[in-house]
């Protein structure tokens, strides 16, 4: 199973990282080709959270459901997702308090399909272009995050 790895730091507390991680209907806000998190169970937050989720994937919209793995506010969460095109994806969040804001680590083990539009957008195209949007949702993140400490007269 492929797995990328990319950090950033985020000029804001890691209680308030965290915080906006734990938003599932938010994640469509950062998260690249993410058009809608959806809660689909009773569970408020931590494991046993599911979601519904709809993607686009080499231009076409696709439906999937995610879930939360694994729970250690403020430090760590672990999410998953299932594609219906069988596209899965584990991603890690670990985060570190550091002395202006919090370092976020992600880590991304993924699957795709050998056949279909898994494989279409699979191999070193699928590698550069999980690896761009992980970058580019961390970006997001950041600029989201920071924005809205700058917006409330400074880091809270």
């Amino acid at each position: 199973m492929p797995e990328l790895t990319e950090q950033v730091l985020i000029n804001v507390p890691v209680a308030r990282v965290f915080a906006r991680l734990a938003e599932p209907e938010r994640a469509p806000e950062w998260t690249p080709n993410l058009l809608r998190a959806e809660r689909a169970s009773q569970v408020e937050a931590g494991p046993g959270l599911e979601t519904i989720l709809l993607a686009r994937v080499g231009g076409h919209e696709v439906r999937g459901r995610g879930r939360c793995l694994a729970w250690d506010p403020p430090r760590q969460m672990v999410l998953e997702s299932s594609l219906e095109i069988c596209i899965t994806s584990k991603t890690t969040f670990d985060l570190d308090e550091q002395a202006h804001g919090t370092l976020v680590v992600a880590r991304v083990e993924y699957s795709l399909p050998p056949k279909g539009l898994g494989r279409l957008v699979g191999g070193l195209l699928g590698q550069t272009l999980a690896r761009r949007d992980l970058r580019q949702a961390l970006r997001n993140l950041k600029s989201q995050l920071e924005a809205e400490g700058l917006a409330s007269g400074g880091v809270s």
